[in-house]
């Protein structure tokens, strides 16, 4: 064989190999971004630019929807509730839904549902100065303190860490899972959460 041709064969090698590892690489970090784990994670504020409006996929039909007066009763009940706040604009709340509704069906419960869009739909104004529509969060806060006030355990939304009801009322954090036994809130979530961590969960507290 010619060095020409043994030069040109050890080239095509070096290239295979290159684009094999290159290829493999690509692999690994994709692998490693998808990867779905137990924390929590995902979650959107009122501050955020998620407007657009999921509502078809996110069926809460199988869940009992309260209001704020009625999710504060809740804490005033024997035995255990879950209490789910969200909003359909929500992409994560859109990715929780189902999991809330995989979990109810099999441990036998139902999930008390307070539709936070519609309290913020009840509260959006036109800014004459801006020419636009605005949130009146202050609005909102108003409506939900009576609850706010009882979702006491401690939790963590983005980098942000403190008492769920807190984090919720300052910055509207969504999705919000509440566990209520016996008129105490025991535990509870701001984010995502997959199935097997909240089967768990919940079952603790059944």
């Amino acid at each position: 064989m010619k060095n020409s041709e043994i030069i040109e064969v050890k080239l095509r090698n070096l290239t295979f190999i290159v684009i094999f590892g290159f290829v493999i690489t690509l692999a690994l970090i994709i692998g490693l971004y998808v990867k779905d784990g137990k924390t929590d994670r995902g979650t959107t504020d009122t501050t955020g630019n998620n407007t657009t409006d999921t509502s078809e996929n996110y069926d809460v039909s199988k869940m009992n929807e309260v209001s704020v007066s009625e999710a504060v009763k809740l804490f005033d009940e024997k035995g255990t509730s879950i209490l789910y706040i969200g909003r359909s604009n929500c992409s994560h709340c859109v990715e929780t839904v189902p999991v809330l509704n995989e979990v109810q069906e099999e441990l036998g419960y139902t999930t008390q549902y307070l539709d936070l869009g519609k309290l913020m739909q009840e509260n959006y104004y036109y800014d004459e100065d801006d020419k636009e529509t605005k949130l009146n969060w202050a609005g909102v806060q108003k409506e939900i303190k009576p609850l706010t006030d009882l979702i006491t355990v401690e939790g963590k939304a983005n980098d942000e860490e403190g008492k769920i009801g807190e984090l919720f009322y300052n910055r509207g954090f969504t999705p919000v899972v509440v566990i209520i036994k016996d008129g105490k809130n025991v535990d509870g979530f701001i984010g995502y959460k997959n199935k097997d961590a909240l089967t768990e969960l919940v079952k603790k507290y059944l």
